[in-house]
């Protein structure tokens, strides 16, 4: 009991019955978020910070809102935090957020504590800003209860308003610049993704093999399945062989493909209990339901994902994480899988996803680094039990270099297929400029690939028409199988070998500039400008980067989208092993 009330001020005196408490400068802070939705968003969540030199046992704030633009939708649980109590006043313009005793924050500096979810009620141009303030009464507080005889205490309170700001989409990442794959749907070559993804950002001296399960329809042309493999980019890529395989497996329980060519089925996913990205908004909601909105990144970043405390037997033997596919794809997919992908992936075409485990000391293991793809049909990273404690939270992070969307992403169990696996003849292979290569395909070892030029095409046929009709219930896959590699036209760069911060350029500049900086090895990099006082102003670069030259561009905006007013400005490149800071000045 003693030991509670000293958290609030000195205990004067003590004995086993009673004690006499004195509280000096109780003071708390509460802080709406200024948070930031892009224009295809439905539903906002507006996060409030809560701290205080006392533990915090129950408020009452009084928060004001656009009500010709939003509608009130309830208050959000922000992780272990108890919700408090949100409803309309009167007016319909204003939330009263009521919690009551015993609420329990621990004192300390402002942490979020629950969010505020509103309704967009038509749509919202981009850039648009919505104020949500604190309506300013007497009937606004923050309680400490120090229990009988001594009551209640309230603090002087700091009230700190904030916003929600709309965002344009950004631009999809550019082309991909490694062979592609394409398939026939009945009326034309639809591209279905790259391939030789292993090769990127790479020298690779020996050839790779890539299995990929085809997600796009395809429709068979005289009894055979068509394919192209393009070069549009810029890149030389050589062919030894090329597979198709045929799974049949239930509807119910999806496959996938593994890189090492592994089949397996995929089981229910586990639930999401929070997710947040690195500007602090929650994106639970965003990437735990399959709606077609997505989840949207075009600076670098990363968020965590958080699956809860799961046992030993639900971490038992394979696990993944994946995403889900495109929603035109929706009706090719198998009612409840988990395997779906990404939207998009990383930019540059060299950069990867790197995901990592949150270990128990709270630091960050890197598990994979997924390929850069611009459409993966399917993107899974498997987790090693061992890696995992039962009964403590599974937390993962997602970190990326330049663009990436989502739409959903599930945790799920995995177990090895047990079905049947087909290969279907090749019966045909072309080249746009060498002409039949049909014997070259799956040769022996030593005998000439088949090179790929930009600009070039090799078309592709399967037979199928051996295979048996699917029964009622189950579904059929392809997986195609591409072995080779692939290089940059021209002679590959000597790339730099130590940490590096350039100066950026034009400097100074209006409205944007470039700032350029080397990474000697792949690292966890944060790129971030700052103001003359030292506070924050824009995050360009928050997550996993490969090694070699980089550069981001800062187009004088802050993180909430409002243009920085002109001045003195910081950018700071920091990794594991290197942190240097340069200046830069605004000009308007």
């Amino acid at each position: 009991y003693g030991e509670r009330l000293d958290q609030c001020g000195g205990i004067k005196n003590t004995s086993p019955w009673w004690a006499t408490i004195k509280v000096e400068n109780h003071t708390a802070t509460a802080d709406i978020g200024e948070v930031n939705y892009y224009t295809t968003a439905t539903t906002y969540d507006v996060w409030v910070k809560m701290g205080s030199n006392c533990p915090v046992n129950d408020y009452k704030l009084w928060v004001e809102f656009p009500k010709d633009t939003l509608a009130f939708a309830g208050i959000v649980a922000y992780g272990s935090f108890t919700p408090p109590l949100g409803m309309l006043s009167g007016d319909s313009t204003k939330v009263v957020v009521t919690a009551d005793d015993p609420t329990n924050y621990p004192p300390g500096n402002p942490t979020i504590v629950f969010k505020i979810r509103f309704n967009r009620l038509f749509y919202l141009p981009a850039w648009t800003v919505l104020p949500i303030r604190f309506y300013l009464t007497a009937q606004n507080y923050i309680g400490y209860n120090m229990d009988e005889p001594f009551g209640w205490h309230y603090a002087d309170l700091t009230l700190l308003d904030g916003s929600i700001t709309i965002k344009p989409v950004p631009p999809p990442p550019p082309p991909p610049t490694c062979p592609a794959l394409f398939v026939w749907n009945g009326e034309v070559f639809e591209r279905e993704n790259t391939i030789l993804a292993e090769c990127d950002g790479k020298v690779v001296e020996n050839d790779v093999t890539d299995y990929y399960c085809v997600s796009k329809r395809m429709q068979a042309d005289s009894d055979v399945l068509r394919f192209q493999v393009r070069e549009d980019g810029e890149e030389i890529s050589t062919f030894s062989n090329f597979r198709l395989l045929v799974v049949d497996h239930p509807d119910d329980k999806p496959i996938h493909v593994t890189r090492e060519g592994k089949i397996i089925t995929i089981g229910q996913p586990h639930s999401i209990i929070w997710a947040r990205d690195s500007k602090g908004n929650d994106i639970t909601e965003l990437i735990a339901t399959k709606d077609g909105v997505p989840y949207i990144d075009s600076g670098g970043g990363w968020f965590d994902v958080n699956f809860g405390a799961l046992s030993a037997e639900e971490i038992e033997g394979f696990t993944a994480l994946s995403a889900t596919k495109p929603k035109d794809e929706e009706e090719n997919s198998a009612s409840g899988s988990t395997t779906r992908a990404p939207l998009g992936a990383a930019r540059p075409q060299d950069s990867k996803l790197g995901v990592s485990l949150k270990m128990a000391d709270g630091s960050w293991r890197l598990i994979s680094s997924e390929d850069a793809r611009l459409e993966p049909a399917i993107q899974a990273t498997f987790i090693d039990p061992a890696l995992v404690s039962p009964d403590r939270e599974l937390i993962l992070r997602y970190s990326w270099d330049g663009y990436y969307e989502i739409d959903v992403l599930d945790f799920a169990k995995a177990e090895p297929f047990e079905g049947e696996t087909r290969e279907m003849k090749l019966s045909a292979a072309s080249h746009s400029v060498a002409g039949t290569i049909r014997d070259r395909i799956g040769a022996a070892i030593g005998d000439e690939p088949v090179t790929l030029n930009p600009g070039e095409i090799i078309d592709l046929a399967f037979t199928v028409s051996s295979l048996p009709p699917y029964s009622r219930g189950t579904k059929r896959d392809y997986i195609f199988v591409a072995t080779g590699q692939y290089h940059r036209e021209g002679k590959e760069e000597t790339p730099r070998a130590e940490f590096a911060l350039d100066a950026n350029f034009p400097n100074p500049f209006n409205p944007a500039t470039t700032i350029r900086y080397n990474l000697a090895r792949p690292t966890y990099v944060e790129l971030r400008i700052y103001d003359v006082r030292g506070a924050l102003v824009r995050t360009l670069v928050s997550g996993h980067q490969a090694a070699g030259e980089k550069q981001a561009t800062w187009d004088g905006r802050l993180d909430s989208g409002v243009t920085a007013a002109s001045g003195v400005y910081f950018y700071q490149l920091k990794t594991v092993e290197f942190n240097r800071t340069r200046k830069m000045v605004l000009l308007k």
